[in-house]
């Protein structure tokens, strides 16, 4: 008798556990649903967001920089703002082109075949392919430079009626008194730029206009892959610049490190508009705020989402700006700052 009893209480014992597993798994699932409705009526009205369907969205990114991954942290935090639970009131389906144009057309041409309720992009030359190949669903793009210039529309208030979102163009006037202000009497700053990026022509363009209101002198040398940036980086170096004032692209902001080491061991000190690039080893940053920039552009989204029409939705600029600081490497490069500039930073690297 003990061999047949002791097989069933076994048996017995199985089914209590996957029973107990089961209740337990039930009532995390009821914690998790009951956690959410709370984070959700902490929000205001205007803020909340419950769809009446799974919304399905879509992130298309070109490349893997810092303000890429920066953009989609942004993203993220936005809708859980806005009370959106992943899986649960979204899917988000994320691509990346990895910096080739050609993967980025073919990601669009899929985008294409499946219905999504909106699409975010980031990075002018995503946007530039959106306006090319999506007409028919609602697309909010961020961190791009000049979304006129990329084709989305003709001034911030008359756009391609299934596009907007938010403008990230450099605070190159903000540069311009900063680089003043802590190396007064400079004279000559320089940046590479990448040709191939309308946005980077965009950048240097604006850059050098800020620089001769200022009474600088701007030395821009082209790059068009990132195996040539250190060697462009020697070349920039090698013509009597003081600074080193890169600004944002997609390729020299992947390959930024090169552009520093190279600037480094040249004595020539960096300057950026990335707070990343001040956390590698750059003196000081002007940066739109890029988390921001993505949490900007899910709150149009959510308009959109709510019903608005993306035609009557006009381009905004993104809403925050940063001042960083690496007192590190200024002390390296023997550099002071004024107090004031201290005192009015975001963030201070000691």
């Amino acid at each position: 008798m003990a061999f047949t009893i002791k097989p069933l209480l076994r048996g017995i014992g199985l089914l209590l556990l996957v029973a107990l597993v089961l209740l337990l798994s039930d009532l995390s699932n009821r914690n998790q649903s009951s956690q959410n409705e709370a984070n959700k009526t902490k929000l205001s009205s205007d803020e909340v967001f419950s769809p009446n369907k799974k919304l399905k969205l879509a992130l298309i990114q070109y490349s893997d920089a810092p303000i890429s991954e920066q953009t989609l942290e942004g993203i993220l935090a936005g809708l859980a703002d806005h009370g959106l639970v992943i899986e649960s009131d979204y899917d988000l389906d994320i691509s990346n082109a990895q910096g080739d144009v050609g993967t980025l057309n073919s990601i669009f041409d899929a985008i294409k075949s499946t219905k999504y309720d909106l699409i975010f992009v980031s990075s002018t030359p995503t946007l530039q392919v959106a306006v090319r190949k999506i007409t028919d669903t609602p697309v909010v793009f961020t961190t791009v430079a000049d979304p006129v210039k990329s084709g989305a529309g003709t001034d911030f208030n008359n756009h391609l009626p299934n596009i907007t979102g938010i403008s990230t163009t450099g605070a190159y006037s903000e540069m311009a008194d900063l680089v003043l202000t802590i190396l007064p009497g400079t004279k000559v700053i320089g940046t590479l730029y990448s040709p191939g990026e309308s946005n980077s022509v965009v950048n240097r363009n604006a850059l050098e206009k800020s620089a001769v209101a200022n009474g600088l002198r701007l030395v821009s040398v082209p790059v068009n892959s990132s195996s040539e940036t250190t060697d462009a980086a020697l070349s920039l170096c090698s013509q009597n610049i003081e600074i080193v004032v890169q600004i944002v692209d997609n390729l020299t902001s992947a390959s930024f490190l090169s552009i520093l080491k190279t600037a480094t061991k040249a004595k020539i000190p960096v300057f950026g508009f990335v707070e990343s690039q001040v956390t590698d080893g750059a003196i000081a940053a002007v940066s739109r705020d890029y988390v921001q920039a993505g949490k900007d552009a899910v709150r149009l989204a959510v308009r959109i989402l709510k019903g608005e029409n993306p035609k009557d939705i006009p381009f905004e600029h993104v809403s925050k700006t940063k001042l960083v600081i690496n007192k590190v490497a200024a002390r390296k490069a023997g550099i002071t700052f004024p107090a004031g500039i201290l005192e009015n930073a975001d963030k201070i690297i000691e």
